[in-house]
C-alpha cells in the first residue's frame, strides 16, 4: 500500500538486525498511528488494499481497491530501513524509505511520513 507507505519512513529492530527474509509476505494493514499518537482503523475504501512483497525483489500494492503499483523493493540492514521504488505512478513518491519499527511472522510495523510530510506509524498483519 503505496498509499500507506508514503506515509512510512521505518526504527531499529529491537532485538537487533532484522530477518529479511520475514518481510517476503502479502502484509495488509490493520491500523494507523500518528504523530500525535491518535490511532484509528483504515478507511473502508482500504479494506482489500495490501502490499505484497516478492523475493525477487519486486513489490505491488493495491491503493484504495483500484489503483495497482508494481516496483522493487531493497532492505539496508545497517540502518533497518525499507526502500521502495516505484516509476509507474507520477502522482505517487518514486522513493519511500521506511524504517521497520517491528518485523516478526505475525506482525510488520512501519514508520514513514505521509503525504503532509507528518509521521505516521502503520501496524500491518499478513493478508
Amino acid at each position: 500500500m503505496i498509499g500507506m507507505l508514503v506515509m512510512i519512513s521505518l526504527s531499529n529492530f529491537m532485538f537487533g538486525q532484522t530477518d529479511k527474509s520475514l518481510i517476503i509476505n502479502t502484509w495488509k494493514a490493520v491500523k494507523f498511528e500518528e504523530a500525535s499518537g491518535e490511532q484509528f482503523h483504515p478507511p473502508v475504501e482500504m479494506k482489500n488494499d495490501y502490499l505484497k512483497f516478492n523475493s525477487n525483489g519486486t513489490y505491488e500494492s493495491l491503493e484504495y481497491g483500484q489503483l495497482m503499483i508494481k516496483g522493487t523493493w531493497s532492505y539496508n540492514s545497517e540502518n533497518n530501513t525499507l526502500i521502495l521504488k516505484q516509476s509507474q505512478i507520477k502522482e505517487y513518491p518514486s522513493q519511500i524509505v521506511s524504517k521497520i519499527i517491528k518485523l516478526t511472522k505475525t506482525e510488520l510495523v512501519l514508520e514513514s511520513k505521509d503525504m503532509e510530510g507528518n509521521k505516521l506509524i502503520v501496524y500491518s498483519v499478513p493478508k
